[in-house]
C-alpha cells in the first residue's frame, strides 16, 4: 500500500463538513457494509475512488477478477473512469484519513451474449497468433471481465492486429462458445470451409455478393451470405481503372449487393477471389 495518490488530509479545514462523512466510512468499514463507489482516476497500482463523498484507493489487486499482469490493468485503465462499482472498506486509517476499498462483490448473473452480433471490447494483450480483448467495456464493466482471444485466422485482414495497441477500443463478433465455454470471437462472420468441387462449376460467373460493414468501416465480402469473397484491387486485374474501383467500394453502405465475376478459389484463405463486374462501375 505505498501508493496513496489522493489526500483526504488536504481537506482537513472543513473539518465539520469531514467529521460526519469519516463517521459513515467508519460505520460502514466496522459492519463491512456494502458501498457504491466512483472511479475518479487511474494511478501506477491502482485507482483513485470517491466513496461516501470522501477519495479513497482501489488496488487491481482488489478487484473481482485477475489479468496475466498488473500492465494489463494500467493499458486498459481509462476506460473505468466514471465507473460506478460496488465494495466494502478493507483498510479505514483514521488518523491518516486513508481509506483502501475492496470490489470483489461478484456480478450475480453474466449478460447473454448475442450469436452473431458486434460488442465493444477493449485490447488487453497482443500476441503471435491473435489479440486478448474484453467485453466487459461494452456494459461499462458492470458484469465484470468477459475475457477472450481474437484468433488471427477469425479475422478479415490478420494484419489489422499490427494497428492494434493495447488499451485500444474495437469491435468484435460473437460466434458463441467452445466445448470449454470459452468466447468464440472474430471480426467476420464464420464461413465453412470453401470446397473447391462446390465453387468450381460457378467460376468465371457473375453472381452477386453480399457487402457487410461494421462499425468502424471495414468491409466484407460474402457469396450468397455463406462463403467469405476478396475482391483484390491489383494491376493484373484492373489495368487502368484501380483508382475508380477503389473509389466505388469506398462507398459501398451495409447490406449493399454488387454483382462480381469469380475468378478462383484461395485455399490457403479459404476465400473466393471476385473481380468487380464492369456494368457495377
Amino acid at each position: 500500500m505505498k501508493e496513496n495518490p489522493f489526500s483526504n488530509s488536504e481537506i482537513k479545514k472543513n473539518t465539520d463538513y469531514l467529521t460526519p462523512l469519516f463517521e459513515n466510512i467508519e460505520k460502514a468499514y466496522v459492519d463491512q457494509l456494502v458501498l457504491t463507489f466512483r472511479i475518479v482516476e487511474p494511478k501506477t497500482s491502482g485507482f483513485v475512488i470517491k466513496v461516501g463523498g470522501l477519495f479513497a484507493f482501489l488496488l487491481y489487486k482488489d478487484i473481482g477478477w485477475k489479468y496475466s499482469n498488473l500492465d494489463v490493468w494500467r493499458d486498459i485503465s481509462e476506460t473505468f473512469i466514471g465507473v460506478y462499482f460496488k465494495g466494502k472498506i478493507k483498510v479505514f486509517d483514521k488518523e491518516r484519513r486513508s481509506i483502501f476499498v475492496e470490489a470483489k462483490e461478484k456480478a450475480i448473473q453474466l449478460p447473454k451474449l448475442g450469436k452473431g452480433r458486434f460488442y465493444k471490447c477493449v485490447i488487453c494483450n497482443i500476441t503471435d497468433y491473435g489479440a486478448f480483448v474484453d467485453l466487459g467495456v461494452h456494459f461499462k464493466w458492470r458484469y465484470g471481465s468477459i475475457f477472450g482471444l481474437i484468433h488471427k485466422s477469425s479475422m478479415y485482414d490478420p494484419l489489422d492486429i499490427e494497428k492494434w495497441k493495447a488499451g485500444d477500443l474495437s469491435n468484435v463478433l460473437f460466434h458463441g462458445y467452445d466445448e470449454k465455454e470459452r468466447l468464440i470471437l472474430g471480426d467476420i462472420y464464420s464461413r465453412p470451409t470453401i470446397l473447391q468441387e462446390e465453387i468450381a462449376p460457378i467460376l468465371d460467373e457473375i453472381h452477386l455478393i453480399n457487402v457487410k460493414v461494421d462499425d468502424q468501416g471495414r468491409y466484407s465480402f460474402s457469396l450468397f451470405d455463406k462463403y467469405a469473397v476478396s475482391i483484390p484491387i491489383q494491376k493484373a486485374i484492373y489495368p487502368s481503372t484501380r483508382r475508380v474501383i477503389r473509389s466505388y467500394l469506398k462507398e459501398l453502405k451495409d447490406g449493399d449487393l454488387i454483382y462480381c465475376k469469380l475468378l478462383k478459389v484461395n485455399m490457403k484463405k479459404n476465400k473466393i477471389i471476385a473481380r468487380l463486374h464492369v456494368s457495377e462501375i
